[in-house]
């Protein structure tokens, strides 16, 4: 038996009756990739500020921001419902359709 059949067969032992939970991946993303990308932010921010390029510092903490509200409502489960109507409701003044 080769290594790769042996890695194989633990894998399937392991992971059986095991259901795939997106719930994990929301997890750890919020615990994990959130944070890094806020410490990116400051960081950029920092290295901006030093060289005296106020506008650039400013340009990319907008965009960052713009991206972590992206991410926060790809995480939480219905966010991007409630952003979709409230922008529909902003548009439309709040009046609905009628079939």
């Amino acid at each position: 038996m080769s290594v790769s059949s042996a890695v194989y067969t633990a894998l399937i032992h392991m992971t059986e009756g095991a259901e795939i939970n997106p719930a994990g991946v929301t997890t750890w993303l919020k615990d994990n990739i959130v944070p890094l990308a806020i410490l990116v932010l400051g960081l950029l921010l920092f290295g901006h500020a030093r060289k005296g390029d106020h506008a650039k510092a400013l340009t990319s903490t907008a965009l960052i921001l713009v991206a972590l509200m992206v991410v926060a409502m790809g995480v939480q489960s219905g966010t991007g419902v409630s952003l979709g109507t409230w922008l529909l409701n902003l548009v439309t003044g709040g009046a609905t359709a009628t079939g």
